[in-house]
């Protein structure tokens, strides 16, 4: 019961509430004043700290690399490729310089990324172009018969060419590069030990160091020197190992370099040389034949001989000297003949004038000594003799009578 009455007089509080409400006007509610938008701010991310040990490390990783490919001179190889490798790196160092952290490392990483594709693809490029260096030499080798003649250069030559060719294959192309430069290096060793000994040989059976002694004597030790540093280096036993230092062949080869220019040097006084000395020898037989007239006594001798010569001299000029040499000795033969023919032509017209002289002479002795005879037999002869003088028969006179 008494739950009712309080609901009832709640629900008369509220019937109160709505009449009076119903017999005022409505209240409007304010309209709210729009407001800017505010930009909605993100929060920072957090700052990523870079340290100056990896800076460092990122700098010494592509310093090493940029090394790396300026020693196996890959500028040479892709050019283009290591200038934008090594332009890359001068800009992180611009930026790892200027203290741009993030920059630094950004350009840094790039820069490395640069340098190892450019090795990558470079190691395989030159690994090809030092093969064909050595397939090169070893055919100059092979071409003057250093397979033969210096087998304890060429033989190694082929193991380290055999070494490179197995690297390859297993795709060690730095491997490939070190033993193919081996390799080059020792058929060139080869190559110009038998240029320079053929040469040495030629010198002593022509004694063409006559006439540059200086030069020989030089070029003979230049060549006894490459044979010392090669003997150094460990000799044909060793010179095929990675061990040995490939710089003590180069200087091997410049000392050859050196022999054979000398020796070429010896080569060129001798040949040109004896070339002169042989056309001196034939310019006094020209001359001399030309005194004694062989030119008209001997014609078709000294045409010949004239020709020849002139076969030699222009042999000379275009200095072909064993050619000249032979020229100018075939051509002082002739000359020697002509004047030979000439002298004997003139030896025996000289002999008939003397014989003519002589007939002459003898002719006119005989003839003088005929008149004299003539002239004593008639002085002698009675019938010769004068008449001797008469006197006179006296006159007739008449007479008186």
């Amino acid at each position: 019961m008494k739950y009712r009455i309080k609901n009832l007089g709640v629900f008369f509080a509220i019937a109160l509430l709505a009449a009076s409400c119903a017999g005022k006007a409505p209240v409007k509610t304010p309209e709210p004043t729009p407001q800017p938008i505010q930009p909605v701010v993100q929060p920072e991310p957090p700052k990523v700290v870079i340290s100056q040990a990896e800076l460092d490390d990122l700098l010494s990783q592509v310093q090493g690399l940029k090394k790396h490919a300026f020693d196996l001179k890959l500028y040479e190889v892709l050019a283009d490729a290591y200038k934008g490798a090594n332009d890359s790196y001068i800009e992180a160092k611009a930026a790892y310089d200027s203290k741009d952290a993030p920059a630094a490392k950004e350009k840094l990483g790039g820069s490395i990324g640069l340098f190892k594709d450019l090795i990558a693809k470079g190691v395989v490029e030159l690994a090809s172009m030092r093969r064909k260096d050595a397939d090169d030499l070893r055919a100059a080798s092979v071409k003057v018969g250093a397979d033969v003649s210096m087998p304890d250069r060429f033989l190694p030559a082929e193991k380290a060419y055999a070494a490179g060719k197995t690297a390859v294959d297993a795709a060690d192309h730095e491997a490939a590069i070190a033993s193919f430069e081996r390799a080059r290096l020792l058929f060139e060793l080869a190559w110009k030990r038998a240029q320079a000994s053929s040469l040495k040989e030629k010198i002593a059976t022509l004694d063409y160091s006559t006439w540059d002694s200086g030069n020989a004597a030089t070029a003979d030790l230049k060549y006894a020197e490459e044979d010392r540093l090669f003997a150094a280096a460990g000799g044909p036993e060793t010179a095929a190992s990675t061990t040995v230092d490939p710089a003590k062949f180069a200087s091997g080869i410049d000392a050859l370099d050196e022999a054979l220019l000398r020796y070429n040097l010896v080569v060129q006084k001798g040949r040109t040389s004896i070339a002169v000395q042989k056309k001196q020898k034939t310019d006094e037989a020209k001359q001399r034949s030309e005194t004694i007239k062989a030119n008209v006594a001997a014609k078709e001798a000294y045409d010949a001989a004239l020709s020849t010569y002139q076969a030699g001299v222009s042999a000379l000029a275009a200095g072909d000297y064993e050619i000249a040499s032979n020229r100018f000795e075939e051509a002082g033969v002739v000359f020697e003949r002509a004047y030979e023919i000439a002298a004997d032509k003139r030896a025996k017209a000289a002999a008939a004038m003397e014989a003519a002289a002589t007939a002459a002479d003898a002719s006119r002795k005989k003839a003088q000594d005929a008149d004299v005879q003539v002239g004593s037999e008639s002085a002698t002869s009675p019938e010769a003799a004068p008449a001797e003088p008469t006197d006179p028969a006296p006159a007739t006179t008449g007479t008186g009578n």
